[in-house]
């Protein structure tokens, strides 16, 4: 069968792509060239001494530091032909206003090149070097290149140690999975500060079906949310925007995998452990619990489960994860050992299990129909400002997730429609209140520097938060397939369709 002929425009973004990751690796090696050899970086190789990290580790994963000055990258890479556009395009530069020159995303910082499995470097993370210097932690923007939703860092350089080892290790950041490397724990990875994906979990699928999350010591307590997990915002697949674990119970039963939690002692997180007690290491991996025994055991600890209300808050939290486990003998296993710790019949739990779970409407309210539990309390009468389904919302709402799933895009279409001789998008052409009340709070966010989807919940109002959360939903479940072309070229034709519809209500 003969090959489906390639478009111009395919031809050209690959062609595109590929200038782009040329550009990166030669960022990249300016990067660790300065590390190894500038006065300036002095500090910088005083504070990889400080972790500890050898001279080979610095090499093999090509460690770098980003001088303090605002146009040392960019006149590197001009002087090799390079332009701003790619280095904006790449999230090398930043720029703040149109037709204004930009300036190093990275100054003064420790960096470390983000690759992806076949070790092309996509994107960097740069770790601050002196107090007070913030954000700690900065990494590269959502490019064409690099999808933090998409990439574990360190994979490219795991993936043998993992096949070999029968199962990959999962830490939280990149100084822990470096800090692993150097001692001699090559099946490591790091989250790329996101929610663990379904992405994540299939690419390292290919090389183990068994994985085990490392979390730090003050994350592991937070049963409701298991932050050490960055779960605490995960939307699930069925839009309910709840921040629990059932995202990655969901993600383990559907794609037979293992998933297991192992917990660092109080105070500590891997990179300390590794550094004073590698051996300590090693047995913490070995006892670490399945991802169901882990979360009932932590959220039953602060409970009184000789009082109704202890029982009821432990039956309320860990049913839902039940009807997650898609094999019935796991299920029914998990089910008498609820039974037993609450000391409530297993029949009674059964029935519970076999309610239908209540639904969510779109606004993020609990869906009317839904059968009451006999462990759920009355939930409060929804705030005034909830999103209310009304007739143009879905267009709003596609909107919304635009902007939020890619926020550097607003920038750009409404500079797009302002060259057409349109309005740009302001919070007038929303008709539902509250997807205006939203738009209103995060188009600040969406023009800010480094716009991050993580940041948004503290942004948002309280009031705001269930409906940002079927806002997100979308974004993560139906868009954020698509590339960066189809949400700057699909954009600005939802804007548009909102406004005929707003035209259309007046004539009415």
């Amino acid at each position: 069968m003969p090959l489906e002929e390639r478009s111009p425009e395919a031809t050209q973004a690959d062609r595109r792509r590929k200038k782009l990751l040329e550009m990166v690796s030669v960022a990249a090696q300016f990067f660790h060239t300065q590390l190894l050899q500038s006065p300036q970086a002095e500090f910088c190789r005083e504070y990889v001494a400080r972790r500890g990290l050898s001279h080979d580790t610095v090499v093999s994963f090509q460690l770098g530091y980003a001088p303090d000055r605002w146009e040392a990258l960019k006149s590197h890479l001009l002087q090799r032909g390079y332009s701003e556009q790619d280095m904006v395009a790449a999230g090398l530069l930043v720029t703040k206003e149109e037709n204004r020159p930009g300036y190093d995303r990275f100054r003064d910082r420790f960096i470390v090149p983000i690759r992806d499995l076949r070790g092309q470097t996509v994107g960097f993370g740069a770790r601050a070097l002196h107090d007070g210097q913030q954000p700690k932690y900065l990494n590269s923007p959502q490019s064409v290149l690099f999808d933090k939703s998409a990439i574990l860092f360190g994979l490219d350089m795991a993936k043998n140690a993992i096949r070999h080892a029968g199962q990959a290790i999962i830490v939280e950041g990149y100084m822990d999975a470096l800090q692993a490397h150097e001692r001699g724990f090559k099946n490591v990875v790091a989250e790329m500060g996101t929610a663990l994906t379904e992405r994540q979990l299939r690419e390292l699928k290919r090389f183990t079906k068994k994985f085990v999350l490392a979390l730090d010591s003050d994350s592991a307590g937070s049963a409701a949310t298991l932050r050490g997990i960055n779960l605490a915002r995960q939307t699930l697949a069925d839009s309910t925007p709840v921040p629990t674990p059932q995202g990655l119970i969901r993600h383990e039963s559907r794609l037979n995998v293992e998933l297991l939690v192992a917990t660092m002692p109080p105070g500590k997180d891997p990179d300390d452990i590794l550094r004073e007690n590698p051996s300590l290491w090693q047995e913490k991996i070995d006892s670490a619990l399945p991802l169901m025994d882990y979360y009932i055991q932590t959220v039953t600890a602060p409970l009184d489960l000789n009082s109704p209300k202890g029982k009821a808050t432990a039956v309320k939290e860990i049913i839902p994860l039940l009807r997650e486990i898609s094999d019935p003998v796991e299920q029914a296993a998990y089910l008498q050992q609820l039974s037993r710790l609450v000391k409530i019949g297993e029949r009674v739990l059964r029935e519970e299990l076999q309610r239908a779970p209540a639904t969510t409407a779109p606004s993020g309210r609990a869906a009317t129909t839904a059968p009451k539990h006999r462990f759920q309390p009355e939930p409060p009468a929804p705030p005034q400002t909830a999103a209310k389904p009304v007739n143009g919302g879905n267009t709003e709402e596609l909107c919304l997730a635009m902007v939020v799933g890619k926020p550097e895009m607003l920038s750009a279409v409404n500079r797009k429609l302002f060259d057409h001789g349109a309005d740009v998008l302001a919070v007038e052409d929303f008709s539902n209140p509250a997807n205006r009340a939203l738009f209103l709070q995060i188009k600040g966010w969406a023009v800010s520097e480094n716009p991050a989807m993580d940041d948004l919940p503290e942004i948002v109002s309280e009031t705001l938060q269930g409906h940002l959360a079927t806002i997100m939903s979308l974004w993560v479940n139906q868009l954020s397939i698509h590339p960066d072309e189809y949400v700057e070229k699909e954009l600005p034709r939802i804007i548009v369709r909102m406004r005929q519809r707003q035209m259309a209500k007046r004539f009415q």
